[in-house]
Order: structure tokens, then C-alpha cells, then sequence
């Protein structure tokens, strides 16, 4: 007896039987069925819409692009992390379909070879950056500490430009100019419209404040150092480039190892740089595409690129010093207008009540 009950066969009365409580106020019983009669069965339709939500293919749409009107007011936690990390798996699901699309199509066009190992490490690449933005989906957050539901357009876009490329890099090896100018200037449009996006719809985002900068160090590393490595740069300005990144990277490492935190705000002196590497490389795969790029250009090119990565190692140090040097504020991922987003370990308390709402 005492083996049945623990599997639910006790001599109990079945449930909704005689000797079953009635149901509390506010409970609805089971439906009453006569003995012997069938489930009611289900409409397709019916089916078709729980597995709709099931899945969460009903709200793509909203977690995509929809701007939401009541984004001030306040969001349950448990609600706003799971809303959260459905809208990034949603959206790297997309994003797994599109390059599925558009690596099949350059395929069929360029007949470029090692295509399907390149479609598995595509996929394998893009399945990465959504694994990372799901390991920090807590900085799905306004910059005051509001959470978010969705990744929204603006992240998004900077997703897109993670996620292809790899695309972008496997072009720039086989030499096929004219598809990555393309592919590069679509890649660069995302990097100059998603900070005008976010500020139009309100995204603005912790996370899109630390993913922009690190998705720009990635995107300029990878294409000028494919450029380089096919010979189209001079090793001198590949080094520069390497050092630039590698001590930006490495710098903002140690300073986070050695103080515990760090700040991260975008410098005019940063923007400027951007703009023009950004500009020389699109120009330079523009004559390439075109057959036009002439020893003397190249040449130009390509001394323009290592004055002005020359420059930015120095800047690099001078604003490692600067954060070397400023003293440890606490928090984390706090905010500050002027001195950017601060990523520590320490939490303080009143930050902390904050990121909850105010709650204590």
C-alpha cells in the first residue's frame, strides 16, 4: 500500500470523485464527464496557436523591430531575463538562416571553393556570438538600469555585423573584391546607423555600449589583417594594426585584472579613426573591385593606414594610463554621463537597489 501510494495509487478517491474536496473559491474543477466519454478534442487551429506560443514564433515581430510604448514602466526581473533571452535565440536563429541563404547563393555565383566547410564554421561562428550574448543577456538594460524584453533593432544590427564576418574574411582570402566591397560596405552602414537607431527608439543599452566597440575591434582587425596577409598591405602596417587592437584588447584585460573594473567611453579621437580607416579600406577595396588599384595608390593607401594606426597606439597607451590612474569607484556596468560605463566586480549596494527598481 504504502509502494502504491508513493506512486500514486493509494486508495485515495480519484480526484473529482465523491470524496474529493470541492475546489476553493476561485479554483475551476475538472470538467464533469460521464463515465465512459471521450476528451473533447482540440480545433487544428487551437493546436496551431500553443504551439505558436510555444515556440515563440508569434512574437518574433516584436522582439525584432516592434517599439514598445510602455518601455518606462517597470518590468518584473523574471519576466524581462526570460523575454530577454527568448529575443536573442530568436534573433540568432534568423540571423542562422540568412547566412545559410546568402552563403548558398555566393556559392552557386563565385563558385569559390571549401564552401560547405566554410557554411559549417559559419554556422558554428554565429552559434558562438549568440552563446556569448546569452551568457551576458544581464546587460540587456537602459543605461539608468531599466531592463529590456528584447535584443531590439539597434543590437541587432550590431549582431549582424559579428555575424558575417567571417563571410567578409573568406572573400578578402580568395581575392573576390567586388563581393566583398559589398559585403563591406553593407557591414559598414550597420556600424553607422545602429548608434542613430538606438537613439531614435530609445535602445539605447548596456550591452549595445560594450558590444559596439568590441564587434568595431573585431570587424577592422579581421579585414585590414586579411588585407595584409594577402599582400595587399605592407607587413609594417599589419604589425600597427595588430598592435593597435592587441593592446586595446589586452590592455582593457589588465587594467580589469589589476584594479578590478574598468570604463569604457568611445573618444573623439576614436570616432576620427574609425571614420577614416573605415573610408581608406572601403576606397581601397573600391579600386581593387574596379582594377584600378595602381602600385602608386596602393602605396598611398597603405601609408595613410600606418600614420594613422601610429597615432592610435599612442592613444591607446595614453588612455590606459588615464584609467590606470582613476581611482576605483565600485558598481557594476553603472553608467555615468561623461565618464561612460563602468564594468567592476565589486557590486555597491545603492547600485545594486537601483538595477532592481529601487527596491531594497
Amino acid at each position: 500500500m504504502m509502494g502504491l501510494a508513493a506512486h500514486g495509487g493509494g486508495t485515495g478517491p480519484p480526484m473529482g470523485g465523491a470524496g474529493s474536496p470541492p475546489p476553493t473559491p476561485g479554483e475551476v474543477g475538472p470538467p464533469f464527464r460521464t463515465p465512459g466519454e471521450s476528451p473533447p478534442t482540440q480545433s487544428p487551429a487551437t493546436r496551431r496557436s500553443k504551439l505558436r506560443h510555444v515556440l515563440g514564433w508569434a512574437s518574433w515581430p516584436f522582439f525584432a523591430w516592434r517599439p514598445r510604448a510602455a518601455d518606462s514602466l517597470p518590468i518584473p526581473r523574471r519576466r524581462a531575463d526570460t523575454d530577454a533571452v527568448r529575443s536573442i535565440v530568436q534573433a540568432v536563429c534568423a540571423l542562422l538562416a540568412v547566412a545559410l541563404v546568402t552563403d548558398l547563393w555566393l556559392w552557386r555565383w563565385l563558385h569559390f571553393p571549401g564552401a560547405l566547410p566554410f557554411l559549417f564554421g559559419h554556422i558554428v561562428w554565429i552559434s558562438g556570438v549568440g552563446s556569448l550574448l546569452l551568457l551576458n543577456s544581464g546587460f540587456l538594460q537602459h543605461l539608468d538600469g531599466r531592463r529590456l524584453e528584447r535584443l531590439g533593432l539597434a543590437n541587432l544590427l550590431t549582431v549582424l555585423r559579428a555575424s558575417f564576418l567571417p563571410l567578409l574574411l573568406y572573400l578578402l582570402w580568395l581575392g573576390h573584391w567586388t563581393a566583398a566591397l559589398g559585403i563591406y560596405a553593407v557591414l559598414g552602414l550597420t556600424d553607422v546607423i545602429d548608434g542613430a537607431v538606438a537613439r531614435r527608439r530609445h535602445e539605447e543599452s548596456k550591452l549595445g555600449f560594450v558590444l559596439d566597440p568590441f564587434v568595431d575591434t573585431l570587424f577592422h582587425l579581421g579585414v585590414l589583417l586579411s588585407l595584409s596577409a594577402v599582400g595587399i598591405l605592407s607587413w609594417l602596417t599589419g604589425t600597427l594594426v595588430a598592435a593597435r587592437y592587441v593592446l586595446l584588447l589586452g590592455g582593457c584585460g589588465a587594467l580589469y585584472l589589476a584594479k578590478g573594473e574598468i570604463w569604457i567611453q568611445p573618444t573623439p579621437f576614436g570616432k576620427v579613426t574609425g571614420i577614416l580607416i573605415s573610408l581608406l579600406t572601403g576606397f581601397l577595396l573600391l579600386v581593387l573591385g574596379l582594377g584600378r588599384a595602381t602600385p602608386g595608390l596602393r602605396l598611398g593607401i597603405d601609408r595613410g593606414l600606418a600614420i594613422i594606426f601610429a597615432a592610435a597606439v599612442l592613444h591607446v597607451l595614453m588612455i590606459g594610463w588615464t584609467n590606470f590612474r582613476r581611482p576605483v569607484a565600485g558598481g557594476v556596468a553603472v553608467y555615468r554621463r561623461g565618464w561612460g560605463l563602468l564594468l567592476s566586480r565589486e557590486v555597491r549596494q545603492h547600485d545594486a537597489d537601483r538595477d532592481r527598481g529601487g527596491r531594497p
